[in-house]
């Protein structure tokens, strides 16, 4: 599904696409970018990031990896790197 705020908007947003897996329509990744960066962010040319998700459990969908890019002005990129390393239920799984 792509997606992108209304051209009359003259305020930063996002823009972009979500991706879901045939058959089951869970989210399976999202790629985003800010509009009008420079507005709301002084030196900032643009952000995109992309979120990567899988299913940890039947039925759960959680982010497992996030990358965003910051790029800066003179063409400099930055980048960030997140990922889900571990995830720990407080009560068994399944139970009440």
């Amino acid at each position: 599904m792509d997606f992108e705020p209304a051209a009359r908007l003259r305020s930063p947003d996002v823009a972009g696409a979500a991706y879901l897996e045939l058959g089951t329509y869970q989210l399976r990744y999202t790629r985003v970018r800010l509009t009008k960066a420079e507005r709301s962010l002084p030196g900032v040319l643009g952000l995109e990031a992309t979120t990567r998700f899988r299913e940890i459990v039947p039925g759960i969908v959680l982010h497992d990896r996030v990358r965003a890019v910051t790029t800066l002005r003179r063409q400099l990129e930055q980048v960030e790197e997140q990922r889900l390393m571990v995830v720990q239920f407080v009560r068994p799984f399944g139970r009440p």
